[in-house]
């Protein structure tokens, strides 16, 4: 038997877009402020046996599903972690247990509306948290 290795030309990737630690924390800081902005003003937070049933689901996946990074990670990537796992972790109980106190279509959409990018910065900020180990190294090497 043999194994014959080739070579390939590869084409250049644009850079990923990741954000750094610092702007995926003022990323995440201003979602969160608009759409608690936003989701005031609608006045659709839920309340009741539905919202207490929620808010219990979420502390109890929040304990059990806590991601820590490996060593040599810097302190702000986890705690950048935490914070986007935790709002992450919060949107999704939101969309889980229906429309809140949202009663019409339109704030239906407005509620979905306000925490679809609340969602996605959640989500880049993980990235960001993951990837702080090799920003911070390739800091080093240069």
């Amino acid at each position: 038997m043999e194994v014959v290795w080739r070579c390939l030309p590869v084409r250049e990737a644009p850079p990923a877009d990741v954000p750094s630690l610092g702007e995926a924390e003022r990323e995440l800081a201003e979602a969160l402020r608009d759409a608690t902005a936003v989701l005031a003003r609608l006045d659709v937070a839920g309340s009741g046996p539905v919202a207490a049933a929620a808010v219990d689901a979420y502390r109890a996946r929040a304990e059990r599903g806590r991601e820590v990074l490996a060593p040599g990670y810097p302190p702000r990537a986890v705690r950048v972690l935490e914070l986007a796992q935790r709002v992450g972790l919060l949107v999704s109980v939101a969309y889980e247990h229906g429309p809140g106190g949202a009663v019409t279509a339109a704030e239906i959409a407005a509620r979905g509306e306000a925490l679809r990018p609340v969602e996605r910065v959640a989500r880049r900020a993980q990235v960001a948290a993951y990837n702080a180990y090799v920003e911070e190294a390739e800091r080093g090497w240069r």
